[in-house]
């Protein structure tokens, strides 16, 4: 919102922030991450980047938002029920399933079809 008594010049943009070199490559900074879906099976942010306008809001997966965590953090504490990365099953223990049920004489159960 412009200061009162400032005049308004619609034509006129703001220039979008450059990107900023880390590790030696070229980056845009996240202003805001604003959503979250899955897509495909992938985790899909929708970003909003600093000192750009909202039609240049994108999607982008944690591949490419590598240097984000912070902004992503903050979307997942604001958001609670939107969706999550799931992380590696490696640490649970998985153990087989025996079945000790034991079905009365003269009914089936579901398992033996």
């Amino acid at each position: 919102m412009p200061l009162q008594g400032t005049p308004q010049i619609t034509s006129q943009e703001a220039t979008p922030a450059p990107p900023v070199e880390i590790n030696g490559e070229l980056e845009y900074e996240v202003e805001q991450i604003l959503d979250s879906q899955l897509h495909q099976g992938q985790l899909q942010y929708l970003v909003k980047w600093q000192g750009y306008t909202e039609e240049h809001n994108t999607l982008g997966t944690l591949a490419n938002l590598a240097n984000t965590q912070d902004a992503i953090d903050t979307f997942h504490h604001s958001h609670p029920a939107g969706p999550w990365r799931l992380w590696s099953l490696a640490h649970f223990n998985f153990c087989s399933y025996e079945n000790f049920t034991e079905t009365p004489t003269g009914l089936m159960s579901c398992l033996e079809v």
